[in-house]
Formats: C-alpha cells, structure tokens, sequence
C-alpha cells in the first residue's frame, strides 16, 4: 500500500471536528426540546394533584356537614378538617396552602382555591373547586 493510501484511510476513520460540533448541536437542542415537556408536564401533574386533593376535601366537607350541620365557617378554614376528616392540613401541588372560603361564589356552600403554579391571586392558572367537573 502506498504512503498516500495510508494517510487517506486514517483520515477517513476521525470525525471532522465540524461533524462533532454539529452532534453537539443537535444533542443540545434534543435535550431543550425533552426538558421543556418535562417541566411542562410537572406543572400538569401538580395541578391534577390539586384537583384531586380538592376533591377530596369536598368530600371531607360533606361529612363534616353531616355530623354538624354546617360547615367550617372561613376563619376555621380547612384546619377545622384535621384531623377527624383529614389527617394533615391540605396543600396544593405546589405545596402551598389553599384558600377557603364559606360561602363561596355563585351561590356555593363553600370554595377552595389554588393560586396554581405563579402564586399570584386571579390569574388564569388559579384553580377552583367550584369549576371542577
């Protein structure tokens, strides 16, 4: 084999560092890419958690008006739930405490709200227990 045949086959093994870079590149912006779903996702979780968590204390408020008659005015708060129908004080997705209210909006008994992901009162990722299904 020839000197020069020598020299091209090993040149030909190596990656360029053009074509390293480029992998580089394109390994960043898959990582972006799988990160942002990622984090999107969580926030989805949380606010699922929260919903459920509410769905609970709906319930908890239900037997609590069963056994006394009323339910917890809004000073008592949802402390009043713990711990006969509860067995901690309940907090959100985001573990934060929630608001409740008693009366609540629209002519409800009660309203639990979550300030949601920014921690900031009415604003559109607010959850409200009056609104689930």
């Amino acid at each position: 084999m020839t000197p020069a045949a020598r020299t091209t086959r090993r040149t030909r093994r190596a990656f360029t560092l053009l074509e390293m870079m480029l992998v580089l590149v394109i390994i960043g912006v898959l990582a972006s890419v799988a990160a942002l779903n990622l984090v999107g996702g969580a926030d989805k979780a949380r606010a699922r958690a929260t919903e459920a968590t509410m769905k609970t204390l709906d319930s908890a408020l239900q037997q609590y008006f069963f056994d006394t008659g009323a339910y917890p005015t809004t000073a008592q708060g949802l402390d009043a739930l713990v711990p006969k129908y509860v067995q901690k004080p309940p907090l959100d997705g985001w573990k934060r405490e929630m608001f409740y209210y008693s009366p609540g909006v629209n002519g409800n008994d009660f309203e639990i709200i979550s300030l949601g992901k920014d921690a900031l009162p009415d604003t559109e990722d607010d959850i409200r227990s009056w609104l689930l299904e």
